[in-house]
């Protein structure tokens, strides 16, 4: 394909620059080639893209699963099939899409990922040593990792106290644990969550899953308490949804026992959302 007649300085960085969106380079090759011109039949998008025809036949195969390429409606019955590119701003809108989808994807599969691997670091013989682990945290990421984390292997009961997000921020919106049959989930919040719509939107159902959730005007530290033995605390002085911090994560059963005693008192003075 001439790059001149088509006006294209570069036609290389371009396929370049669609590789970079999922397009394999026939694909990439075939779209350029067809783009603004009518409805063509695959041998001529071949010659056109300098692609060989059984390779051509596969990349439209591809494009027109992604939607990226349209058989051409308006063709005579008995002829052979024609086919159009898509337009560019429909093209952009859905592979910006497809990569959403595959962030997501990729997200949720590191996050398993995450969980299960310290599922299974828990899981192993503990030392003798008075805390058997401790660890601080300074990026918030990994705080919310280690949480699902810890709470991943929860046997008995999960508590969580939270405080609100800094002025200015909203409050995560996916706060809430996997839930799991024959485990108990309690958590108390400030009071000022119930004034952030996305997480209201929320609590209904989290409450239809199995977590009990109560208010209070103040928590005084935020925690996650597994077990009676694991604790993730926040030494921040709100609750951080991002960015760098202070979180302490220990094992220590007499410790974690003695927090989860305080977190019963604040749970008997806190009260339901109100209805």
């Amino acid at each position: 394909m001439s790059t001149d007649d088509r006006g294209w300085s570069d036609e290389e960085q371009l396929v370049q620059y669609l590789s970079e969106f999922g397009f394999g380079r026939n694909e990439a090759r075939m779209y350029l080639a067809a783009l603004g011109r009518p409805p063509l039949r695959v041998a001529e998008l071949a010659e056109l893209a300098n692609v060989n025809r059984p390779k051509a036949y596969d990349a439209l195969r591809q494009l027109v699963e992604k939607g990226l390429f349209e058989e051409d409606a308006e063709q005579v019955q008995g002829k052979v099939a024609m086919f159009k590119a898509a337009d560019p701003m429909l093209v952009i809108q859905r592979l910006r899409y497809q990569r959403a989808l595959e962030q997501a994807d990729r997200v949720q599969d590191t996050t398993m990922l995450v969980a299960d691997l310290f599922a299974r670091y828990y899981e192993a013989p503990q030392g003798d040593d008075p805390f058997e682990y401790v660890e601080l945290i300074r990026n918030s990421d990994a705080a919310w990792a280690r949480r699902d984390a810890i709470t991943a292997g929860a046997e008995k009961e999960v508590v969580q106290a939270r405080q609100m997000t800094p002025q200015g921020t909203s409050p995560r919106a996916g706060d809430e644990v996997g839930v799991r049959e024959g485990v108990s989930y309690r958590a108390v919040y400030e009071s000022r969550f119930l004034a952030f719509p996305q997480f209201m939107a929320r609590l209904a159902d989290r409450e239809q899953r199995g977590e009990q959730i109560r208010f209070v005007e103040a928590v005084p530290l935020g925690l996650t308490a597994v077990d009676r033995r694991k604790c993730l605390l926040s030494l921040n002085t709100a609750g951080l949804v991002s960015g760098q911090g202070s979180w302490v994560v220990l094992e220590q059963p007499a410790l974690a026992d003695l927090l989860t005693d305080a977190f019963d008192r604040l749970w008997d003075s806190a009260e339901p959302a109100p209805r």
